[in-house]
């Protein structure tokens, strides 16, 4: 009886242990993936329309922000031009967040080849809503110019520069990872400097699925 006791506690800290490193062994699969370029992978474990939530619900409302102050811009209110900032934010902002955050999209991200010219453009102009809600480029600029040359070079541009301020040691900039909760797990790194966390949820008792993404408005 003592060794049947025995092995059921054992078996139970084995289960327990599993369960608790589970998350970590999730993060280290979609590592794996990344550096193998493995897209459907990766895309496998994100659930894709609450990441599109998740970025949506922090880009819209920096972005109402911003184009409330050029809706009341005098030169505007002078030419009787009426300028409805919550539609046209919101009509961006999910044109930009639902056709790139997709498995195309994560393809795209890791190779580089597009699947559609559309993904491209959409691509950039959520580059350019991102740059936009971290005060890089001018949100005039966007409404009013986001298909011009110009404006897809300055958002190049930025989605191709560093920050600034990103240090280069190497012990700074190692990804950190923590629970947030049973069901919360979040991985915290840098991309191109900017500080970017991650948020996973628990899908039954050891899968993990991305749900959501902290993005760098302040940074």
């Amino acid at each position: 009886m003592k060794k049947v006791l025995s092995l059921l506690i054992i078996l139970a800290l084995i289960v327990v242990a599993w369960v608790f490193a589970s998350p970590y062994w999730a993060v280290y699969q979609l590592k794996k993936a990344y550096d193998a370029q493995q897209a459907d992978t990766i895309s496998t474990a994100i659930e894709f329309t609450q990441l599109q939530q998740s970025i949506k619900s922090q880009l819209t409302p920096v972005l109402i922000e911003k184009a409330n102050h050029v809706a009341k811009s005098p030169i505007l209110q002078m030419l009787n031009i009426e300028l409805n900032s919550d539609d046209l934010v919101n009509k961006m902002v999910d044109q930009a967040v639902d056709n790139t955050v997709t498995p195309e999209g994560v393809q795209y991200a890791l190779t580089g080849q597009a699947t559609t010219e559309l993904l491209k453009t959409n691509v950039k102009l959520l580059g350019g809503l991102v740059a936009v809600a971290m005060d890089k480029i001018d949100i005039k600029d966007l409404i009013l110019a986001r298909n011009s040359a110009e404006l897809n070079q300055k958002i190049k541009q930025q989605l191709q520069s560093p920050n600034p301020n990103a240090t280069t040691a190497t012990s700074q900039t190692q990804p950190t990872t923590h629970y947030c909760g049973f069901n919360c797990f979040e991985v915290t790194g840098k991309l191109r400097g900017y500080p970017l966390t991650l948020r996973l949820q628990r899908q039954g008792l050891i899968h993990w699925k991305i749900v959501g993404v902290t993005l760098p408005l302040n940074a």
